[in-house]
C-alpha cells in the first residue's frame, strides 16, 4: 500500500506513504528484508520521468545504500 502510494499524484498522500514507509521498513537508518525487496519498486519509480517527487525516493534510496555499506564495512 506505501509503496503505491508513494507514487501518487496527490502530494500529501505522497509524503504520508513515504513517511510511513521510512518509519516501518527503515526505521532509524536499519535496512530490513522488506526494505530490501522494496528495492525495484523504488528503482522503478525513481527511473520514471512521470513519476512525481523522484527526488525524494532517490534520498530514501541513498539512505537505504549508505546504511547497507555503512554495515557491510563493518562486519568486514
Amino acid at each position: 500500500m506505501w509503496l503505491r502510494a508513494i507514487g501518487s499524484l496527490n502530494s500529501e498522500t505522497r509524503r504520508k506513504a513515504l513517511a510511513d514507509f521510512c518509519s516501518a521498513a527503515h526505521r532509524q537508518g536499519d535496512v530490513y528484508a522488506c526494505t530490501t525487496a522494496s528495492l525495484p519498486f523504488l528503482f522503478a519509480l525513481a527511473d520514471d520521468p512521470a513519476a512525481p517527487d523522484c527526488a525524494s525516493v532517490v534520498d530514501v534510496l541513498l539512505s537505504i545504500g549508505r546504511e547497507s555499506v555503512d554495515r557491510a564495512t563493518k562486519s568486514a
